[in-house]
């Protein structure tokens, strides 16, 4: 028999649900957000031929450290997901989003989506570093311009009479 898994991610804990081919659910459990936690749950679970989840800050991490564990993983564009996800469940909880994300995988309604390698997510955020570095020195130096100038003996800054206050001879 066929079966699909739905992952709903969060920073700290994973859940996960398992359906057969009819959309029974065989597998629930809820685990830490980590390659490892999510295949040993996985494991104990029939084996799954799909299994799905929605893009975030977790992504990139948990696709590729399941797919070197050898997990069939598919990641799925998260506004799509939403948009199916609020049809299926009645309240928005993590267990039911992952019920949802399973029924997503069972029936094949999913747009799957490339999740860029690890080294490229690393230069990315070299290149987003250094262009607020950038940012920030450059508006530094803009504030700072004068600055200089006013730091040199003798400079005193002049002041200036209005032609009001002027007495007259």
């Amino acid at each position: 028999m066929e079966y699909f898994a739905g992952l709903d991610v969060s920073l700290e804990k994973t859940h996960v649900c398992v359906l057969d081919r009819t959309g029974t659910v065989v597998f629930e459990r809820a685990v830490v957000s980590s390659p490892g936690a999510i295949l040993s749950a996985l494991n104990e679970a029939p084996s799954c031929e799909r299994v799905v989840f929605e893009t975030g800050r977790m992504a990139p991490m948990l696709y590729h450290g399941l797919a070197d564990l050898g997990v069939p993983v598919v990641c799925i564009e998260s506004r799509q997901a939403y948009q199916a996800l609020k049809t299926l469940a009645t309240h928005k909880t993590d267990r039911n989003d992952a019920r949802g994300l399973a029924q997503l995988a069972r029936t094949g309604f999913f747009k799957p989506v490339h999740v860029k390698s690890l080294p490229a997510h690393a230069v990315r955020a070299l290149i987003m570093a250094r262009k607020s570095w950038s940012a920030s020195a450059s508006r530094s130096r803009t504030r700072s311009a004068g600055w200089p100038l006013c730091l040199e003996p003798g400079f005193h800054v002049a002041s200036r009479q209005h032609s009001s206050s002027r007495s007259s001879p």
